[in-house]
């Protein structure tokens, strides 16, 4: 079907088509919009496909592919109006299914429109409507501007009368034009200027670096290359050796039935062998899990890489750690060669000696072994080494604060008037006081008093088309320097200083931002890398549905940490009080760090309402550290200053 109009992407489109090119087509779900659409009593199927097929017709932008593998740029092409496709599924067909395939299945953008809608029906009649949309083309501005017109649509339809909807000044198309003639560089001069202000990586010292996964490396084929015959694998039949013959060894974890833990004998057996050594009964399971995390599923660069360089270039490998917790104890790295050779026959006993049944009872202490096991992988900084997998891999076989990544939601009902407080004292937005706490969590977490955040900004106020439907935003560059120690005060003016900065800039293509960065950090010879996402969602008039705090561990977010970002916090503003939700890698924030940024943040506000309290940055960042500091009360619900103070969106 030819187009009708066609131009180049919005600038607004340039970071989401950048990263949804950029994530594994199967975890690209992890940017699509859904919602549960209300629906009006008496609304029927029909009523809702003639509403959809009139919003296909008014809007340009539901009716658009884009050809992102055009010359010179990717372009959007709009095709002639039509019906939408919409599926339509009883409640008796399973449609949580129906849902999760919409929701789930990437977008094709050169051949597919932005939005997917889902009829769900109970003897016939209409119960819900689902919809999902592609981020490309849509933000929460766009989507709240369709909402109301849908709204609008289902109840003139009810009630069998025409639907009263304002004339669409400008289409996507349009935006577009404008911006083919006008000059992204006033906004690219101030970027530039302030990307020079940018600290470096500020999760470097946690990222791994090449040279300890070299070392790590290195230390792991002494620990299994070593040993006679290759290590322990010529032990068994070769049908388990080809098993086991997996990356970094899958020695023992993905052998069927459990590894080698199927040849142990079995659990009573191993129990009497052990009590008749007078030591603890083996667990099977436990051991099955060491192995696993010890050699199985690595990656290019293996797990080791969680230490530091000097201590891996010290350490004997894993394999010190399995001779030095041993009973005959010591360190590997600090003994001598004879040393080493009776270290390495306590690995031969640990890992060779398994013929024809477990060896748990033959250890000097199976619970010692056991420990020793651990230790190869989980007594590494920060905890385990199943969070460097790969997520699909994590997802497998690890367990709590073992996956590449953390999510959790903290709702505070007093947080929203925390902040509305502090907001109004400093005569701010409220969205300032969010950036100024994130940023000491940052401090506080790196260390160092240089930090920077990607902040979510609208484009729609500095562009002068505030209402095409269209995605119009994305996340722009929010350095804090906090090194001169300042009061949290001052950090919450100099945080609105630069929320107001990036609206008066936001206007420019993403793509340049992302270049101009790159082009720092080659000046540097260093990482200037800010993937430190922040947004804020405002979710009035809804409630937060809770009078005391909630705390949830969710999922760990596997798609999420494949899209490029090290953490993202929301910020969600409800009626009655604030969520706070963050996800993070755990190569820059551990399952322990995510809770102490998240409580942190909202003992920090909830500190700040007293207008007597103004801490200097080196007190706010032990609010973040519960071994530096008593935890805060618990904070119970309190009136909220008028709403007229403001939201920054």
């Amino acid at each position: 079907m030819p187009p009708v109009r066609s131009a180049a992407l919005c600038w607004g489109q340039h970071h989401h088509v950048l990263r949804y090119l950029g994530t594994p087509p199967e975890s690209r779900h992890e940017a699509h919009i859904t919602t549960s659409f209300p629906l009006p009593d008496g609304c029927t199927a029909a009523h809702a496909r003639a509403a959809l097929t009139h919003l296909v017709r008014r809007h340009e932008v539901l009716r658009t592919v884009y050809d992102l593998t055009a010359t010179p740029v990717p372009r959007q092409l709009v095709l002639p109006p039509g019906p939408p496709p919409v599926v339509e599924v009883s409640a008796g067909d399973d449609p949580a299914a129906e849902v999760a395939r919409l929701t789930r299945t990437p977008f094709a953008p050169d051949r597919e429109g932005p939005m997917r809608a889902c009829l769900i029906t109970a003897g016939g009649r209409l119960r819900r409507l689902h919809l999902v949309f592609n981020h490309l083309a849509f933000d929460d501005v766009a989507l709240d501007l369709l909402a109301a017109e849908l709204t609008t649509l289902l109840a003139a339809r009810v009630a069998g009368r025409p639907a009263e909807l304002p004339p669409v000044a400008d289409q996507p198309v349009d935006l577009a034009t404008y911006e083919a003639t006008a000059s992204p560089a006033p906004a690219l001069t101030h970027w530039r200027r302030l990307i020079t202000e940018l600290p470096d990586d500020i999760h470097t010292a946690r990222r791994p670096s090449a040279d300890a996964a070299r070392s790590a490396r290195s230390a792991w084929r002494r620990v299994s290359d070593e040993l006679p015959d290759g290590g322990d694998e010529f032990r068994r039949p070769s049908a388990e050796t080809d098993a086991a013959h997996g990356a970094g060894g899958r020695v023992v974890g993905e052998l069927p039935d459990g590894g080698n833990a199927a040849r142990r004998p079995s659990v009573e057996a191993a129990a009497a062998g052990a009590a008749a050594e007078g030591t603890a009964a083996p667990a099977a399971p436990a051991a099955h899990g060491a192995w696993r995390r010890v050699g199985d599923e690595l990656p290019d660069d293996g797990h080791e890489f969680r230490r530091p360089s000097a201590e891996a270039d010290a350490a004997h490998g894993a394999g010190g750690r399995v001779g030095g917790e041993l009973s005959d104890g010591g360190d590997v790295a600090r003994r001598s060669p004879v040393e080493v050779d009776a270290a390495r026959s306590a690995w031969r006993r640990v890992r060779d000696e398994l013929p024809d049944g477990g060896n748990a009872a033959r250890r000097p202490s199976a619970e010692a072994a056991r420990s020793a096991w651990l230790r190869v992988g989980d007594e590494l900084p920060d905890g385990g080494h199943a969070s460097r997998r790969p997520p699909a891999e994590a997802s497998a076989g690890a367990g709590a604060g073992e996956a590449p990544a953390h999510s959790a939601s903290f709702t505070v009902p007093g947080l929203l008037a925390d902040a509305r407080v502090v907001a109004e004292r400093h005569r701010v937005w409220p969205s300032a006081v969010h950036v100024a706490a994130h940023a000491v969590a940052l401090a506080a977490h790196s260390g160092g008093r240089r930090v920077a955040v990607r902040l979510y900004t609208s484009q729609r106020p500095a562009s002068g088309f505030p209402d095409v439907l269209t995605c119009m935003s994305h996340p722009l560059l929010c350095p804090l320097d906090l090194t001169d120690d300042p009061t949290f005060g001052e950090v919450v003016r100099s945080a609105a200083d630069r929320v107001r900065e990036a609206m008066d800039h936001a206007h420019v293509p993403f793509a340049l931002i992302d270049e101009a960065v790159a082009a720092e950090s080659a000046a540097r010879g260093r990482s200037v890398r800010v993937a430190n996402e922040l947004n804020f969602l405002d979710n009035a008039p809804r409630s937060c549905r809770t009078r005391r705090e909630r705390w949830v561990w969710n999922a760990p977010p596997l798609d999420w940490a494949r899209a490029g970002s090290d953490l993202y916090l929301r910020v969600y503003e409800w009626s009655d009080g604030v969520t706070l939700a963050l996800q993070a890698l755990d190569s820059v924030l551990d399952r322990a760090g995510v809770e102490r940024t998240l409580r942190g943040h909202a003992a920090l506000l909830a500190a700040h309402r007293d207008p007597a309290t103004d801490l200097r940055i080196s007190d706010a960042v032990r609010l973040f550290d519960p071994a530096k500091a008593d935890p805060p009360a618990p904070s119970t619900p309190r009136p909220c200053p008028s709403p007229n103070s403001g939201r920054a969106r």
